[in-house]
């Protein structure tokens, strides 16, 4: 089946978000199990980020293992062979190559940041601080009450 570079693109964009909405649903549920850490719960930064490296492969596995099914599912979507390119290609390759594209797709769109997203308690404004000298000059406080 050969795709314009339009349809070809919403298939991806589409498989792609829904792995992403399925294998953050699947971490959310096994966060919690307490024998599943959570980056977010840890406080010291050494443990906190050997756990942030151990979802994130989590999370690449689980992807991987959905990408491979809907690859399986639906046989006939594959990005080599929905461009033409080669005329006849392998498989196994397209196979390969369509499965890495979902699994790429799916982690980009969970770096994203949606307008209307839940702001993280990190991006709270802190406080403002102002240093340094002040200096007055003599007659100001005259100016300030001429003006108003």
């Amino acid at each position: 089946m050969h795709l314009d570079g339009v349809t070809l693109m919403a298939m991806i964009f589409v498989a792609s978000f829904a792995i992403d909405r399925v294998v953050s649903a699947v971490l959310f549920l096994m966060s919690f199990s307490n024998r599943f850490p959570d980056p977010e719960r840890e406080t010291d930064p050494v443990v906190k980020a050997k756990t942030a490296k151990n979802y994130k492969l989590w999370y690449y596995g689980l992807a991987s293992v959905f990408a491979i099914l809907a690859v399986a599912d639906f046989g006939k979507v594959r990005i080599l062979a929905a461009i033409g390119y080669p005329p006849d290609p392998n498989p196994l390759l397209d196979a390969i190559l369509t499965a890495i594209t979902l699994v790429g797709g799916a982690d980009r769109l969970a770096a994203l940041k949606l307008p209307g997203a839940a702001e993280s308690a990190e991006a709270a404004p802190k406080p403002l601080q102002v240093t340094g000298t002040l200096t007055l000059e003599e007659g100001s406080p005259r100016k300030l009450s001429a003006r108003t």
